[in-house]
């Protein structure tokens, strides 16, 4: 169990911690506090699961070897201690609520622009 940053009483669940996200957090098993990983290293993370594997598929390619998949996999392992290593940050009900609702407003807003850049190639407009 993790520490609660609310209470100090470790009742963050290892799993439900290292899933959770600023519109997503966790909440504590002793006090109800909400909270999340912090984000700074948390995209490093993120960015080096999803390009690692792309690296290693394409060295394994290259090299005719399944030994930069078997690296590769070794160190995606390590993904779930960093999470886990990063300190909780506070966080409130109406905070995750409002940032979700900013997470949806950026999807959306990326599917209008991807359906009106397809609308323009298909009328020949730009």
């Amino acid at each position: 169990m993790k520490r609660c940053p609310h209470c100090g009483e470790p009742g963050l669940s290892w799993l439900h911690f290292s899933l959770a996200t600023r519109h997503g957090p966790t909440a504590c098993r002793v006090c109800r506090g909400l909270s999340y990983p912090g984000e700074a290293l948390l995209v490093v993370a993120s960015v080096v699961g999803s390009v690692l594997p792309i690296i290693a598929l394409v060295g394994a390619i290259y090299m005719n070897s399944l030994w930069p998949l078997y690296i590769a996999g070794g160190l995606l392992l390590l993904y779930p201690v960093t999470v886990l290593a990063l300190p909780a940050k506070k966080t409130t009900r109406e905070a995750s609520q409002a940032s979700y609702r900013r997470w949806k407003i950026g999807v959306a807003v990326f599917i209008l622009l991807v359906v009106i850049a397809g609308v323009c190639q298909s009328l020949g407009v730009g």
